[in-house]
């Protein structure tokens, strides 16, 4: 019998997952050095305390030993309120210096002790990443290998974290002297008050109320995903590499949606059409998007017996607006016909 070699890396990866969960982070690293999986510096030393040595800490490479730099520090964590920040967090930082970072733009040059976010926000991104992983993972719903992938999915990303900022009030910490990042964050946020709960499958939509009403789709900055990434690796270091510590700050900003997803694991429309194709033998189509009068992109999809079409700023929006209609329609229409009925048309007009 053949196996091909994602089965193998599947088993593999399985296997240090198991370690992971019965032997905490030491045990995997340690099963990872015995399968030749070098992942740590030869002067790595396993401690049952840190997942690694503190004598990699990035804060202590790029803060210079000097006392105008701890002044500059402390003039940037008292103007940007930080400290306001940390009450919102439940969480105050021993190294002010891992704050402030979190928080600097790479186009904030009046901080010339830290650096910009981006690095914290590379290793915020996996931290967060692991932690939603293994919570839904040790779930009592038990979640069988499809729902844990669509759950993921659906809470690991950036635009679903740049929500979570700004309903947290994170973007209003960010130091920057860019103009188009202050515009970015401004528009998305004047959108954003009042439709919280308009988070569809990692896309904001300000939502009518009816399927055919044009639906507004908001560009989420990427900048904001990027800061909730940034503060998530700046408690970590801060903590001493805890991941309870950032897990216990983080848990709240997510648990309503944990709860909420968990009930209910969001698909995209698209692929839940494509799934009822797969179950009553039917074929969904898209036809080629069109350019309106005004620059609007309109796209049609014919599916189970019905015409719907969606609108967007572009090819990619239209067709998600139109398939997201769509499911709507099917739904209503399921509860009063036969899936098979005749075509109706619901055509949209803006």
């Amino acid at each position: 019998q053949e196996i091909d070699d994602k089965s193998v890396a599947d088993c593999v990866e399985a296997l240090i997952g198991a370690y992971l969960l019965k032997s905490g982070p030491k045990g995997a690293i340690m099963f990872m050095k015995w399968f030749g999986l070098n992942v740590t510096d030869e002067n790595f030393k396993l401690s049952d305390d840190h997942w690694m040595d503190t004598t990699f800490s990035a804060i202590s490479k790029c803060i210079p030993d000097e006392t105008d730099a701890d002044k500059l520090v402390a003039e940037l964590y008292r103007k940007g309120q930080m400290s306001k920040f940390e009450t919102i967090l439940g969480y105050k930082f021993r190294e002010k210096s891992n704050l402030v970072k979190a928080f600097t733009h790479s186009s904030y040059y009046y901080n010339t002790v830290t650096g910009c976010y981006q690095r914290f926000e590379f290793l915020g991104d996996a931290i967060l990443d692991y932690l939603i992983t293994r919570y839904i993972y040790e779930d009592n719903h038990k979640f069988d290998p499809g729902e844990l992938t669509d759950l993921r999915q659906a809470l690991v990303h950036n635009e679903f974290f740049g929500c979570l900022a700004v309903k947290y009030n994170f973007h209003k910490y960010l130091k920057h002297l860019s103009p188009d990042v202050f515009s970015a964050i401004t528009h998305f946020e004047q959108k954003f008050i009042g439709h919280e709960n308009d988070l569809i499958y990692g896309k904001f939509l300000i939502v009518t109320s009816t399927t055919t009403e044009y639906n507004e789709e908001v560009e989420i900055p990427k900048i904001l995903g990027d800061i909730f990434e940034s503060v998530a690796a700046a408690i970590y270091l801060d903590s001493g590499f805890s991941l309870d510590a950032v897990w216990k700050v983080y848990y709240k900003f997510f648990e309503p949606l944990l709860i909420r997803f968990s009930e209910n694991i969001p698909k995209s429309p698209s692929r839940q059409l494509y799934e009822s194709d797969a179950r009553q033998e039917t074929k969904t189509k898209f036809e080629n998007a069109t350019v309106n009068e005004g620059g609007i992109v309109s796209v049609t999809v014919h599916t189970h017996g019905i015409k719907v079409e969606g609108f967007g700023k572009n090819k990619r929006f239209a067709r998600q607006d139109a398939a997201r209609k769509a499911v709507i329609a099917l739904k209503k229409l399921n509860k009063l016909y036969t899936i098979k009925s005749k075509e109706v048309d619901i055509s949209i007009s803006r």
